[in-house]
């Protein structure tokens, strides 16, 4: 449970004759589905883990009986996915369907075979597994096909493929020739949410998966997807998305979650100057989770996990979230690296913005009305901060936009600073433009009519007895 027993890095020349048995551990506690996989160098039966778990099916095809004999195993199909949660899956109809070299499954897991009643419908909390494969072992470089149907478009190149070694590996550092350039992998974690859920991240960075696992990668084009004896690694598995490496900076992290405890998902946008709004080879299309989903969207629909876009001031990224209940569910930043900007959360559903800080939470939750979730609810606004110069600010109370304006600015309080203000609107020349007085209160923006003003460069002055801050703006 600790530590799998595994095989070294095979030096050149080296090999293993023979059988071998490996054994891949399932934790207790979860009665989930799992991606798995294989290390025997030869397509391995369904048979053969029949007798460490219950497998489930077509009635006459090898399968263990339930009332409804659903199935609880799968194999993917890159030509079949279009996009939602349950397509390209294909289920097994016999136990001597076999899952290939280097290919993932996903099954099923209740518990081991030697725990009663995991089929009469009492759903016990499972036991440990265990799942033993024999056979001769994959060794040297491994090759797995990349299957790309072009005619699905943006779904197209979606490939299942299984860690072929008995032995951990870090696909993270995988050599970007090895796997056709793509950018991202997604995992799925069956402790995510109450069914699991998928997590996205980019290659270039240190991950390592057990033996027995499989993954999820989008090839642009039919290729192979090249494993390495150096692949293997003696590290410990990973449990968390982000590290400690360049792909933190300059970049968020939103994670969803409700009752502080289940973790449902996850996205990631990062400030790339060489990137763009639209799909580019850094992004990460979104895999769809059973029942949320949180992600980002591009001018042209696409739905992101992964999201790398050139920042600017006045940047708005939407957001969409996904759920198959209404719920009560929180907004946390996992992770937050943006020196430069204010990072203001958007909520339309309820007319309420909220500046984003590291650890920081947004509590709301989904109903019947439509417009509390989809595609319109979220955004995330980025504002050029001024923390830390004296030209225009000195202090940093407030943020507003859209700046450039045209009709309307909406100002919002970032401080604790509730009550009144007073406020001018001065052009470049110095001369004042309007004035007034702002009642503020967090989370509330108000709005100042600039639509009579002409085409310029303006200063906002907004002070109270405690000080002022300047903002500057553009018509």
């Amino acid at each position: 449970a600790s530590s799998s027993a595994s095989i070294a890095s095979i030096g050149v020349g080296g090999s293993i004759t023979g059988n071998v048995t490996v054994e891949t551990y399932i934790p207790s506690g979860k009665r989930a589905y799992r991606l798995i996989g294989h290390p025997i160098s030869t397509p391995l039966a369904l048979s053969s883990i029949i007798d460490n778990i219950h497998i489930t099916g077509t009635n006459g095809g090898g399968f263990d009986v339930t009332a409804s004999n659903s199935p609880s195993s799968f194999n993917f199909v890159e030509s079949n996915f279009n996009g939602a949660s349950n397509s390209g899956w294909s289920a097994y109809t016999n136990t001597t369907n076999t899952i290939g070299v280097g290919q993932g499954a996903r099954l099923f897991i209740r518990g081991p075979r030697s725990q009663p009643n995991l089929l009469d419908g009492s759903n016990p909390t499972p036991l440990e597994a265990v799942l033993d494969y024999s056979g001769q072992i994959n060794q040297g470089n491994i090759d797995v096909s990349l299957n790309y149907t072009g005619a699905n478009g943006a779904n197209a190149g979606w490939n299942l493929i299984a860690n072929p070694y008995p032995s951990k590996v870090d696909i993270g550092l995988i050599a970007a020739g090895n796997r056709n350039n793509i950018s991202s992998f997604a995992i799925w974690a069956p402790n995510n949410g109450t069914r699991g859920a998928f997590v996205s991240t980019s290659f270039g960075s240190s991950f390592v998966i057990p033996a027995g696992s499989a993954f999820f990668v989008q090839s642009g084009s039919a290729a192979n997807f090249t494993f390495t004896e150096a692949d293997k690694t003696t590290s410990a598995v990973s449990a968390t998305l982000f590290k400690t490496n360049e792909f933190n900076k300059n970049a968020i992290q939103l994670n969803v979650l409700s009752d502080d405890t289940i973790f449902w998902d996850q996205l990631v946008i990062r400030d790339r100057s060489e990137a763009f709004e639209a799909k580019d080879y850094m992004d990460a299309n979104k895999m769809e989770n059973p029942d949320v989903n949180l992600y980002s969207i591009s001018p042209s629909n696409e739905r992101f996990a992964i999201d790398h876009r050139a920042i600017e001031n006045n940047s708005i990224v939407n957001l969409g979230f996904e759920t198959t209940a209404s719920y009560h569910f929180t907004i946390k930043v996992g992770h937050l690296d943006m020196p430069e900007y204010d990072v203001i959360l958007i909520d339309n559903f309820l007319n309420q913005q909220v500046s984003l800080k590291q650890g920081s939470t947004y509590h709301f939750s989904s109903t019947t009305e439509p417009n509390s979730k989809g595609s319109k609810r979220f955004q995330i606004l980025f504002l050029k901060n001024t923390v830390g110069s004296k030209e225009y600010n000195e202090n940093n109370w407030f943020a507003a936009y859209p700046n450039p304006a045209s009709t309307t600015l909406n100002v919002l309080l970032k401080s604790q600073l509730e009550g009144d203000f007073s406020y001018q609107v001065y052009n470049y020349s110095g001369q004042e433009m309007s004035k007034g007085n702002f009642n503020f209160t967090r989370n509330q923006p108000l709005v100042l009519n600039v639509e009579q003003l002409n085409s310029g460069l303006y200063f906002l002055i907004i002070h109270n007895a405690q000080g002022s801050q300047t903002i500057k703006f553009t018509k």
